[in-house]
């Protein structure tokens, strides 16, 4: 990888080093230049070595790209299929296909997906491996209306991040995480107090615009708000809400790396959401325009559309 010998690992290690740095000081430009140096370093690393779960996930994306799921389903298996396969490795794979599971609107696969990538994520040994499996296991959850395992889940999640500042936007996810079940558990205070908390910790970071996984944190957390509000009968404030979360999820789809089906599907959950908070304030005509938006960004992707969010 380098001529000093260095292993992969160890610039790496070095940007991830500065990268936590800049974001410390509030840096962004430096930030977003770092970002920047670890994606060129991940490509020439794959490009220099390559990998039979590396290709097969690129294969993958290119089916999801040309709508075609069964295919990337079976790229998905056959890494799982590979022999001595790393926890890492498979943590990635079930995570993979309960994202597809989630997409094609086949929830109990896309659970069992997520509960398989927790399980590989514990034998990696690895907390910012098992943080993001706890969170996508959680996400999950809630999607399924199943609030209370989803709640347990999260309760480990914020037992295992410890005080470190790396872990501050984890630690962003998974309270707008805990609000979102704080809401169905009529617990609306308990919301407030957390979406409060993420939002300090997740604003600070909203600079940084290359940064795909803090605005998708946002996005989700405007969501979050927008339902407290809508609970709370501020018709106004849930669309605006929503508004926020519309326009900060079509950013992220707009950045290079993160361009995929999965960032346009998102877009079209938070266009739903907008267009029931217009209805609820009988604005039938932007209501429409929002329908017609997601409609046609759902069929242009090849996804089911049932109108569920």
């Amino acid at each position: 990888m380098s001529s000093d010998g260095a292993t992969p690992d160890e610039p790496f290690a070095k940007l991830m080093q500065q990268y936590q740095r800049a974001v410390d000081d509030w840096d962004f430009e430096d930030a977003t230049g770092t970002v920047h140096d670890i994606f060129a370093l991940a490509e020439e690393w794959c490009d220099e070595n390559p990998s039979p779960d590396f290709a097969l996930t690129i294969t993958a994306a290119e089916f999801e790209e040309r709508a075609d799921w069964s295919a990337a389903e079976s790229a998905y298996n056959q890494i799982l299929s590979l022999p001595d396969i790393e926890p890492a490795v498979e943590y990635k794979a079930h995570g993979d296909l309960a994202g597809l599971c989630r997409l094609l609107q086949r929830d109990s696969d896309a659970l069992a997906h997520v509960r398989y990538a927790t399980a590989a994520a514990r034998r990696a040994d690895l907390t910012v491996l098992l943080v993001m499996a706890l969170q996508g296991e959680a996400r999950c959850l809630i999607k399924c209306g199943q609030i209370s395992e989803a709640c347990n889940v999260i309760a480990e999640a914020i037992s295992v991040i410890d005080d470190d500042k790396m872990y501050n936007q984890a630690r962003a996810s998974i309270l707008t995480l805990r609000a979102e079940c704080d809401i169905h558990n009529d617990a609306d205070a308990d919301a407030e107090r957390d979406l409060e908390r993420a939002y300090d910790l997740l604003e600070p970071l909203a600079g940084m615009d290359i940064a795909a996984g803090i605005h998708s944190d946002l996005s989700r957390w405007w969501s979050v708000t927008a339902r407290l509000c809508a609970k709370r009968d501020d018709r106004e404030g849930s669309v605006a809400a929503w508004q926020k979360a519309v326009g900060i999820s079509k950013h992220v789809d707009s950045l290079v790396h993160a361009d995929n089906v999965y960032t346009k599907s998102v877009v079209a959950d938070m266009l739903k959401g907008l267009a029931d908070a217009l209805l609820v304030c009988d604005r039938t005509d932007d209501a429409t325009v929002a329908c017609d938006e997601r409609n046609a960004l759902l069929d242009r992707i090849g996804v089911p559309n049932t109108g569920a969010e």
